[in-house]
């Protein structure tokens, strides 16, 4: 098989495959046993709450509920997350509006886009008010030209990078010519104009990597620093060339879909489950898929505060708000109790456990609160103090 111009004779090499399950449903699948915190589903059977972000809810072992409270601040940026049901509706309307119907729904929805999304959607306003009969994936295959070239500027550059890092090395023959077809073959990936083999970077890297293991390459330093240098190539979640060009093919929804993801609500090991953090509630907090994905990652904690001074308040913000969320819950309990008295229905089953789901309810996010607070305080080695919620 033949890899970025060199012949591989491995049989055992074979493409990357996909786990078929997506990050945060092992997540959401993998939570089962946590007992310190339960959020769950509506149970049929009770009364619905009106007025508070969650319904009153049998316990359950997962913080499923947790990501549909609508403007709750992310963890660690600060910013309002989206629920991924408001996310589908949002997609949807996108999806199916052109000209200024599409213009309104993206400036009515601004404040979710992350980053270089939110230049994205002022592209595409700009190419609607253009091309008024367009939906948004028309609208990308239109725009797609002039980004694709300036793409591939960047993308070259970085390979200009490479070459000069090869050239500043002492190498054998045999290395110096393995790494010329590389460059080569990489170069000729680029300008490839049949958009049916686009050069994809997560293909790239993976290939590269699987080329410089081989023993041809003994100067380790030299495949470091290529590596490190190749690991620039733009992403479609900052690069708004490389986001254009990605899903210039794709269908209206899932370019919809795609440019709110960062605003996702999803799940975060506060402890990374690659240093040994479990998957239960003390250790999960909500955080937007930007900065779970590609903020925070896998950075343990005292460096990712040290990287980021902001993030002590936005932590403060986000137990501030799911401790509300339990307060609103405590205040419709009492109201609850007074209009079952005036009833003389206090003695009634089907509402007796209304009560005590209620009950349930505000407990479980009070103890997530002081649970979630207490694991930030343990792994940021002293570095945060949030002795106000671990004492509330």
């Amino acid at each position: 098989m033949k890899i970025l111009g060199l012949q591989i004779t491995n049989n055992n090499y074979k493409p990357m495959k996909s786990e078929g399950i997506s990050r945060n449903a092992r997540l959401l699948t993998s939570s089962a046993g946590c007992d310190t915190v339960s959020f769950g589903r509506q149970n049929n059977m009770q009364p619905k709450v009106s007025g508070v972000g969650l319904p009153a809810v049998q316990l359950h072992n997962d913080l499923r509920e947790l990501k549909n409270i609508r403007n709750l601040p992310c963890v660690y940026c600060g910013q309002i997350m989206l629920p991924i049901a408001d996310r589908n509706r949002i997609a949807a309307e996108i999806a199916s509006s052109k000209g200024e119907d599409l213009i309104a729904n993206l400036k009515k929805n601004m404040k979710y886009l992350r980053g270089v999304k939110q230049n994205i959607a002022h592209s595409v306003i700009w190419a609607a008010k253009k091309n008024p009969d367009d939906n948004i994936a028309e609208l990308l295959k239109k725009l797609a030209p002039r980004y694709k070239a300036e793409l591939e500027a960047d993308q070259l550059a970085i390979l200009r990078k490479i070459e000069r890092v090869i050239d500043k090395y002492p190498l054998s023959p045999e290395e110096k010519t393995a790494y010329q077809y590389i460059l080569y073959d990489t170069n000729q990936w680029i300008n490839n104009e049949n958009d049916a083999e686009p050069f994809k970077r997560k293909e790239f890297l993976y290939q590269l990597q699987k080329v410089l293991d081989l023993p041809l390459f003994k100067n380790r330093q030299v495949v470091k620093k290529v590596l490190k240098k190749a690991d620039k190539m733009p992403q479609s979640f900052e690069s708004e060339n490389a986001f254009i060009v990605k899903y210039h093919r794709r269908s209206p929804r899932e370019i919809s879909e795609q440019l709110f993801y960062d605003a996702l609500s999803t799940i975060e090991h506060i402890k990374t489950r690659e240093s040994g953090g479990k998957t239960e509630s003390k250790n999960l907090a909500i955080a937007c898929a930007r900065c779970n994905n590609y903020v925070r990652n896998n950075t343990p904690m005292p460096k990712f505060i040290k990287d980021h001074p902001e993030v002590p308040d936005n932590i403060r913000k986000n137990l501030d708000a799911v401790w509300l969320i339990g307060q609103r819950v405590r205040t419709i309990r009492s109201s609850q109790v007074q209009n079952l008295n005036m009833q003389n229905q206090t003695n009634n089953p089907s509402y007796q456990r209304y009560l005590s789901a209620l009950g349930a309810s505000h407990k479980a996010y009070e103890n997530y609160v002081r649970a979630v607070a207490q694991t930030f305080v343990n792994e940021s080695g002293g570095a945060l103090d949030l002795s106000e919620y671990i004492k509330k």
